[in-house]
């Protein structure tokens, strides 16, 4: 279990952020990835499973606190009241609630059975065929070291990891800190344009901080922009 986990936090990672990789290259790298992290993880002996590390903060979630976190998604819309965003899904798209695969919903899920089930959160995805891109929204517990930072540190500490995350692979690339207008208010961003085998992928990450918890939009386009994308997104 430690090395499904590890392979696919790793596979996650580096499918966000080896952006300078054509396709194939980067499905060389995951497979990779995946095969020495299993590999590493088998020396530590067969069958014994690290716990899962869970911040207290989802441990306390109230039903309704957990409810708010989740959002709702209905007729097109994501919403979720606990950051004070709505999501305008576009045309031709479908948001899927990773955990359940639904792509509308009422009812939430558990964010305490999320980190039980070694997702980390709760994970949002949308394929934009027509430009070939997609929009991924992640709704988490802040990490130990971002708890007391302000928006632009967080957003620094990590793009600070995933250059050292490319580093390992061979990659000297990586996002940088930018300025954006998310729903009408200028945010800190990471942002990066790489060369890939069709063309040019561009890519921003967004970091809403409230409470303990933060939301995160990652908007990948290739041979297009994100901005009209990052336009989608509203506040209540």
């Amino acid at each position: 279990m430690k090395a499904r986990f590890i392979a696919a936090l790793l596979a996650l990672l580096l499918m966000l952020n080896l952006t300078a990789c054509g396709d194939t290259q980067v499905a060389s790298v995951l497979e990779q990835a995946a095969e020495e992290a299993g590999a590493t993880l088998g020396d530590a002996g067969e069958g014994e499973d690290a716990p899962v590390e869970i911040p207290q903060c989802v441990k306390d979630l109230t039903e309704e606190e957990n409810a708010l976190l989740n959002g709702t998604c209905q007729n097109g819309v994501y919403v979720n009241e606990y950051f004070g965003y709505k999501f305008n899904i576009p045309e031709g798209g479908k948001l899927i609630r990773l955990h359940d695969e639904a792509t509308e919903w009422t009812e939430p899920v558990s964010l305490l059975q999320c980190y039980e089930g070694e997702e980390g959160g709760l994970v949002f995805w949308v394929d934009i065929p027509n430009l070939d891109g997609y929009i991924m929204i992640c709704v988490q517990a802040l990490k130990e070291d971002e708890i007391g930072l302000d928006e632009e540190s967080v957003v620094k500490k990590n793009i600070e990891n995933i250059w050292e995350i490319n580093k390992i692979f061979g990659e000297d690339a990586g996002p940088e800190l930018g300025k954006a207008v998310f729903a009408g208010e200028e945010h800190p961003v990471a942002i990066q344009e790489s060369e890939i085998s069709s063309g040019t992928q561009k890519s921003i990450d967004v970091y809403i901080l409230k409470g303990d918890f933060k939301y995160t939009v990652t908007i990948s386009v290739n041979n297009g922009d994100w901005e009209p994308l990052l336009a989608l997104f509203e506040k209540l």
